[in-house]
C-alpha cells in the first residue's frame, strides 16, 4: 500500500467526525443522550463485523468508506456523554466523570493495540479476527445500556429514591425532564459562538494538541515497523503503552487540578490555562 493510500485510510475516520459532534450536540439538548450514545456504539459494532468481508471484496475503497462511517458514528458519542454528564453528575463529579471517560477510551485503545498484534498470529484467518473481536466487545455494553441506560435520573426506572434525592440535593442545576424544560428552552446563540475569540482560541488549542497526539498515534506503528523493525506483537505492545500513558495522565490531572483549586485557592480558569499549557508544551519539547 502506498503512503498516499495509507494516509487517506488513517484520516478517513475524521472526515465526518470533525463536524458531527456540534450537530448531534444540538439534538441531545432536545431528545437526550441515551439513544445517541447507543447509536454511537451500535454503528461501529456492525461496521467492524462486516469490515473483513467488505475489504476482501472491495479492498481499500471499502476500508475508507467504513472508516468514514465509523468516524461519523463516533461523532454521536461525546455529545451524548456530555449531555448525560450534565444531568447525572454535579460540580467536581463532572470533571471526574470526564476523566474516567478518557481513561476508558485509553484502556480500550491500548487493549486493542496489544491484542491486535497477537490476534493476527493466533488464528488462521489472520487480521480478520481483530475486527470480529472488536465487534464482539461492543455487545455486552449495548445489552447493559439497553437495560440500565436513561437520559436523566428522573426517567430512570431503576434508580432508588435515596439516589434520586441525593442527586437533586447536590446538583441544584439538574436539568428537569424534557417535558418540563421545553417551555424554558434557551436558544443557542450560534452567531455569537462563531465570532467569539474565546471559542476560537479553544478550538486552536485543541487542534494543536490533537495534531500532535494523532500524528503519533497514526504514524507510530509504521515508524516502529520500518525504523526499529519490530514484530507485529512488539509493535502492538509499544503502541498500547503510549495510549495507556495518555490514560494515566487523564486519571492524574483532574486530581491535581481539584487539589490546586481547593488547597491553593487557584481559580478554575487559571488551573485550566496551566493544564492546557502543560498539555501543549510537554509534547512539543
Amino acid at each position: 500500500m502506498i503512503k498516499c493510500q495509507l494516509g487517506t485510510i488513517l484520516g478517513a475516520s475524521f472526515y465526518l467526525y470533525w463536524c458531527l459532534p456540534t450537530i448531534i450536540g444540538s439534538f441531545t439538548d432536545r431528545f437526550g443522550g441515551q439513544w445517541f450514545a447507543f447509536i454511537g456504539v451500535l454503528g461501529p459494532c456492525i461496521l467492524s463485523a462486516i469490515s473483513p468481508l467488505a475489504i476482501d471484496y472491495y479492498q481499500d475503497i471499502a476500508l475508507i468508506i467504513i472508516q468514514i462511517m465509523i468516524g461519523g458514528f463516533h461523532g454521536f458519542t461525546y455529545p451524548a456523554w456530555f449531555s448525560l454528564f450534565s444531568k447525572w453528575f454535579y460540580g467536581d463529579e463532572r470533571t471526574r466523570a470526564n476523566s474516567w471517560m478518557q481513561i476508558g477510551n485509553a484502556i480500550g485503545c491500548s487493549g486493542m493495540y496489544f491484542l491486535a498484534g497477537h490476534l493476527c498470529k493466533l488464528s488462521t484467518i489472520g487480521w480478520h479476527l481483530i475486527f470480529y473481536v472488536m465487534a464482539a466487545i461492543h455487545l455486552p455494553w449495548l445489552a447493559l445500556w439497553l437495560w440500565y441506560g436513561s437520559d436523566d435520573p428522573y426517567t430512570n426506572k431503576r434508580i432508588s429514591d435515596m439516589e434520586l434525592q441525593f442527586i437533586q440535593q447536590q446538583n441544584l442545576e439538574m436539568i428537569k425532564p424534557l417535558s418540563l424544560s421545553k417551555k424554558n428552552k434557551i436558544r443557542t446563540p450560534w452567531l455569537r459562538i462563531l465570532i467569539s475569540p474565546v471559542v476560537w482560541s479553544s478550538v486552536i488549542c485543541k487542534m494543536c494538541c490533537a495534531f500532535g497526539f494523532f500524528l503519533i498515534l497514526n504514524k507510530m506503528p509504521s515508524y516502529f515497523a520500518i525504523v526499529f523493525q519490530l514484530t507485529i506483537e512488539q509493535n502492538g505492545l509499544m503502541s498500547a503503552l503510549v495510549v495507556f500513558a495518555f490514560g494515566v495522565g487523564s486519571f492524574i490531572s483532574p486530581i491535581i487540578c481539584n487539589y490546586l483549586i481547593k488547597h491553593f485557592q487557584m481559580s478554575p480558569l487559571l488551573t485550566r490555562k496551566i493544564s492546557q499549557n502543560i498539555a501543549m508544551i510537554g509534547p512539543a519539547i
